[in-house]
């Protein structure tokens, strides 16, 4: 709760004069300026929808005893002001108000740009560890393995830039059919999911056959992917893939997030990681179904993918690495059975709800047969 810093009665009215004066209190917190009128009506106003505080007339020109807050408008092209009238020390309130509108703009400044810089890529010394991705640790990884005697320059050019050599098209084209596979376009774009920065993006879509259905909809997906990539110096390379589905059922309600990382270990060689999540934008009964379903479909498809990746790699310089055993996959914790339970039951409420006032419903309807006789 906000420590109130000062409180004064007064009056407020709106600049327009469109309301009758309202008498009360006004309250002054860090955060925001509070109105409670004795017929308790209130205005709640933070400091930064404010551009403005200066002294004006009272409302009935018996002095210099107002005070004129010209707020921001959201909805409207011009902004709007009120007045505060009837102070008994208005000079007093006029400071303690502009010095509280500073402060809480300055903070609101500082906290936008040290979450900007939070996103800002880290300065790495040339040749220093490169830290680990922290967007990657929310996904289940899928693919962990390595990558010898390459940088990341050469494996960008070799895997993701197709200048050198289509390798995602032919790959695509093994498995699905009507495949249509846009250019690189450099710009400016945002994840969806991880919201974060990346200088090229393209488009695919094709259509492929379902290894699982979830036993619902046709054999066929249409697959529509949107690829962003951003290369860091010769440190790290991240692909990010949103993946959505046309005419499935419940293609509306989800998309695959895919994230391929990869990153400089040592002089030469790189750390590649794909982890995968599902986004949902509505909630849906099937969640566990999609969410498993996608898991099993997608993890072979990746490891498809990086099996491609490490041949052309290899067939552009680099070493064959020896590394035979699968590394360990990040793996969410397992839940208990009585978290399954609750987790089914939060996102089918509205079902259970519905299924419960129709069995009511059902009830009356058989009292009524039975005993209203």
């Amino acid at each position: 709760v906000p420590v109130v810093v000062n409180s004064f009665s007064c009056s407020f009215r709106d600049g327009a004069q469109a309301l009758p004066s309202q008498y009360g209190r006004a309250y002054l917190s860090g955060p925001r300026i509070v109105f409670t009128s004795w017929t308790k009506k209130k205005l709640n106003l933070k400091w930064e929808e404010v551009k403005g505080i200066k002294g004006v007339p009272s409302f009935n020109d018996q002095g210099d005893e107002g005070i004129q807050i010209i707020c921001k408008r959201t909805d409207a092209s011009e902004d709007s002001c009120m007045i505060l009238d009837g102070f008994e020390q208005r000079q007093s309130a006029l400071d303690t108000m502009e010095d509280l509108r500073v402060k809480a703009i300055e903070a609101a400044e500082a906290q936008m740009l040290a979450e900007a810089a939070s996103k800002e890529e880290p300065i790495i010394e040339p040749g220093g560890v490169v830290p680990p991705d922290t967007v990657i640790k929310d996904m289940n990884v899928v693919v962990s393995k390595h990558l010898r005697g390459i940088s990341i320059q050469k494996f960008h050019e070799t895997v993701w830039s197709e200048k050198v050599k289509p390798l995602f098209r032919p790959w695509v084209e093994k498995e699905a059919f009507d495949v249509e596979m846009g250019d690189w376009k450099e710009g400016e774009y945002e994840g969806p999911w991880c919201k974060e920065k990346y200088d090229f993006e393209r488009t695919i879509k094709f259509r492929v056959k379902r290894k699982t259905h979830l036993y619902i909809g046709p054999p066929i997906a249409n697959v529509i992917q949107v690829h962003r990539c951003r290369v860091v110096d010769n440190d790290k390379c991240i692909v990010s893939m949103t993946i959505e589905f046309e005419g499935i059922p419940y293609s509306d309600t989800f998309a695959v997030e895919v994230r391929w990382v990869a990153l400089r270990e040592g002089a030469n060689d790189i750390k590649i990681e794909c982890g995968l999540v599902v986004d949902f934008k509505k909630k849906t009964f099937l969640k566990s179904k999609i969410q498993s379903g996608t898991l099993e479909e997608s993890t072979p498809v990746h490891k498809s993918f990086f099996q491609q990746m490490q041949s052309a790699c290899v067939a552009a310089g680099g070493v064959q690495a020896t590394e035979e055993v699968e590394e360990p996959v990040v793996a969410k914790p397992k839940k208990s059975g009585y978290q399954m339970v609750l987790e089914t039951v939060q996102d089918n409420q509205q079902y259970i709800h519905i299924a419960a006032i129709i069995g009511s419903l059902f009830l009356i309807l058989l009292w009524r047969i039975f005993f209203s006789q």
